[in-house]
């Protein structure tokens, strides 16, 4: 009947109700836990914590779809705690000598080498090198997408992330705006979501200027710090400086800089400063991040971790 069916429809919600109820209660009432990793080094990645990486991890620890493009000195591709996380080209064929999906570059499996011109994006062990600059590369991928919870190293904050190693910057940390375009524009086209670049300079040219618009309008996030001068740091407000200062004065700001800030929380003593071109202030001293390692490069050999490393 039609009373016998209204009745039924009526204990349903009631029913329903209840259930949802009881859901929302114990979710209200049950205590927050922000998720761990088991790395063994992680307690010394105290910058983690200042972040609040382990409640972000809650809602994710990171996606394979992402690919972050590293514009650097090179990264260890086969280091055990990045090995997993290293950008692999879909479209390349392992060592046939062949450019096999047709982008320019011959066997670029893993990235490029804009300064040796290859496709091993690794610092060059014939050439003069500072100590630094050779595992600068490979700090700044630690950083961002070290492989987390596995029982390995550290954890970077990305557990899961696709780092694409483009080497702009020679051994002693050095390299030009040419070079730079390139790997630009070599991020857009090959699939890179964020570009990531750690170096400065003061010298305003057009063309990178232009590069890093066109990865902007085709939707790629680009990162870049605001540099390190020591003695308090430049007001770059007034002394620009690039590429953090690119798109500055346009109607979109469309590069994050970065600053860095100490433990408790104040800018550091080496970082630049000034509202025009400061997005963003991340942890900047006693980074500890994976190191690069060569067991035939002897002053590389042994260590595949590091610690103390500061900048912006």
């Amino acid at each position: 009947s039609r009373l016998g069916r209204e009745l039924c429809y009526y204990y349903l919600y009631m029913r329903l109700f209840f259930c949802f109820l009881i859901i929302s209660i114990f979710l209200v009432g049950s205590p927050a836990f922000a998720l761990t990793s088991d790395d063994p080094y992680r307690s010394q990645q105290w910058y983690l914590d200042a972040i609040g990486a382990p409640a972000a991890w809650d809602w994710s620890t990171g996606y394979r779809a992402v690919v972050n493009a590293v514009l650097d000195t090179g990264v260890d591709l086969d280091h055990p705690d990045l090995i997993g996380n290293i950008w692999t080209n879909p479209g390349e064929a392992v060592g046939d000598g062949r450019d096999n999906d047709g982008n320019g570059f011959v066997d670029d499996i893993h990235g490029w080498d804009f300064i040796e011109d290859d496709s091993s994006p690794i610092p060059d062990s014939d050439s003069a090198f500072d100590e630094e600059a050779v595992a600068h590369g490979t700090a700044i991928a630690g950083t961002i997408g070290a492989a987390g919870n596995n029982a390995v190293g550290i954890t970077g904050l990305n557990w899961s992330v696709r780092i694409m190693p483009l080497r702009i910057l020679d051994n002693l940390g050095e390299g030009d705006s040419k070079t730079a375009i390139r790997a630009v524009d070599y991020a857009v086209a090959n699939g890179a979501d964020i570009i990531n670049l750690s170096f400065t300079g003061f010298q305003s040219e057009d063309e990178f200027k232009d590069s890093l618009r066109r990865a902007y309008d085709a939707g790629v996030l680009v990162v870049a710090a605001v540099g390190n001068q020591s003695g308090g740091g430049l007001n770059i407000n007034e002394k620009p400086i690039y590429p953090a200062c690119y798109g500055e004065q346009d109607e979109d700001d469309w590069i994050i800089g970065l600053t860095a800030t100490t433990q408790t929380d104040e800018k550091t003593s080496f970082s630049n400063y000034g509202s025009d071109c400061s997005d963003i202030a991340a942890p900047g001293t006693e980074i500890f991040s994976t190191y690069y390692n060569d067991v035939n490069w002897s002053e590389y050999a042994v260590a595949l971790y590091a610690n103390g490393w500061s900048g912006t």
